[in-house]
């Protein structure tokens, strides 16, 4: 096989079946290996979640103590590990494993311990789900409340998420055409080929109510800390008035270190009470100090309150929900 096709193959598997982006890039330390070792293998330099190693893609089969020596003697001189990349037999495998040798062998087997990945067998590529995962519609309305976020860092630094949820996230994106994605050297840049309202439209069947539940609460200095929510922040934005019982928005996470008192609704005046949403994602993941225009009106729409869907609708300058 050509030099480089098997590690396209591996760049490929580890995105589509394991939801790891890597970059790869020449490796120069490769020059200055011996011969034995420059000719046992063709290496480069990777990263992945902040992570840096080398690939070694072995060709043809070669021993188990080749192929340990490898690894020892060419991580010993990069300072970094290294992960074989070859058509390594189930009981290498498993010898490498219970070494803790990294491996990848594309479209069968990957063992990345630095990455966080023990063994993961071969499996059938993941279909979509017919929503978004919550993570990746948190992406999403990030990507469209910030149309000037640009690459995957940029976004990170937006919503506070790890590169590895960002990765998985946009590789769902790409594969439903909501936004597609390319290296320029180390970064990846997101491009999106729609406005705002185009592409909510595109999504608007995979988009959820992050709301998972609702309860009431006393109000107090706690819960007035978090964002407003559903009529209560539209009432910020619109004609509407505010309801009588405040609405507030915490994520599922949040919301277990929330202490706070719970109550029914009725049991004090509706101005001692607050609504407390938690929500399946932080309600400012998309980096303001409010819920997000798409978040909000995902909230409410369901509610079949024309009043609702008419300010919503303003907001977004044409009739985009019903």
């Amino acid at each position: 096989m050509q030099k480089g096709l098997v590690m396209n193959d591996t760049i490929k598997y580890l995105k589509d079946e394991m939801g790891l982006f890597v970059t790869e890039f020449e490796w120069s330390g490769a020059s200055d290996l011996p011969l034995y070792l420059a000719k046992a293998a063709s290496y480069r330099l990777c990263s992945c979640n902040g992570v840096d190693f080398i690939m070694a893609e072995v060709e043809g089969e070669v021993s188990l103590p080749n192929l340990k020596r490898i690894v020892s003697q060419v991580s010993a001189r990069a300072g970094l590990q290294v992960a074989l990349v070859a058509q390594i037999d189930a009981r290498q495998r498993k010898a490498l494993v219970s070494q803790g040798i990294p491996f990848v062998v594309p479209g069968r087997q990957a063992f990345l311990p630095m990455l966080g990945f023990v063994a993961s067998a071969k499996r059938e590529p993941r279909s979509l789900p017919e929503v978004l995962a919550p993570g990746t519609q948190a992406v999403l309305v990030t990507l469209l409340a910030n149309p000037e976020v640009r690459t995957s860092e940029e976004l990170m630094r937006a919503t506070g998420m790890p590169s590895s949820s960002i990765s998985r996230a946009l590789d769902d994106l790409s594969r439903r055409g909501l936004v597609s994605k390319s290296k320029n050297g180390r970064a990846v840049v997101i491009e999106r080929s729609t406005s705002r309202n185009d592409l909510v439209k595109s999504a608007i069947g995979c988009l959820r109510n992050p709301v998972a539940r609702a309860v009431y609460a006393k109000r107090d200095e706690q819960t007035a800390q978090l964002p407003l929510a559903g009529v209560s922040e539209l009432s910020q934005r619109s004609m509407l008035a505010a309801p009588r019982i405040e609405q507030r928005a915490v994520s599922r996470r949040a919301f277990k270190e929330l202490e706070f008192e719970e109550v029914q609704l009725g049991e004090l005046h509706d101005e001692e009470t607050v609504q407390v949403q938690v929500w399946a994602y932080d309600p400012l993941v998309a980096g303001g100090d409010a819920v997000d225009d798409v978040s909000l009106a995902l909230t409410l729409v369901g509610e079949g309150d024309e009043r609702v869907i008419g300010q919503l609708n303003a907001i977004f300058g044409e009739e985009l929900w019903q």
